[in-house]
């Protein structure tokens, strides 16, 4: 799993039929990170950084403050992403990493702010620009 906002493209498209459905095995990460407790230990802040919630259809990961329990303003990726409904039972824990029930002004602007910094000045492709459009 990587830092950032969204990533795992290429590991992601390369998800063995065998290992079952992604949402199932991020699941069971999820389970385990819980029963550990470490939404709350000291491993949280590094945790908080990783990608580690499947979204986009499990297309890609993203980072637990770019999940929402809703998005009630539409289709934000790779902006901002709901979370699965698979993985709604882990909503406390990645509540403790950074996740919320619904996008604020704040997370939006900042979310977009993470765009521009991991785009290291290329400009967003089509898809991109219309969610920032619809974000705004």
């Amino acid at each position: 799993m990587s830092s950032g906002g969204v990533s795992g493209a290429a590991l992601l498209s390369s998800w063995p039929v065998s290992a079952g459905p992604m949402e199932s095995a991020f699941g069971r990460l999820l389970e385990h990170l819980s029963r550990e407790g470490v939404g709350d230990g000291p491993h949280a802040p590094q945790l908080r950084a990783c990608a580690l919630v499947p979204v986009a259809g499990g297309t890609r990961l993203a980072v637990p403050r770019r999940v929402f329990a809703r998005v009630p303003c539409g289709e934000l990726s790779p902006f901002v992403h709901e979370l699965p409904a698979a993985l709604a039972q882990h909503l406390p824990l990645l509540r403790s990493l950074g996740a919320a029930d619904a996008p604020g002004a704040a997370d939006l602007l900042a979310a977009l702010s993470d765009a521009a910094d991991a785009a290291h000045g290329k400009p967003l492709n089509a898809n991109e620009c219309a969610s920032a459009v619809r974000l705004l």
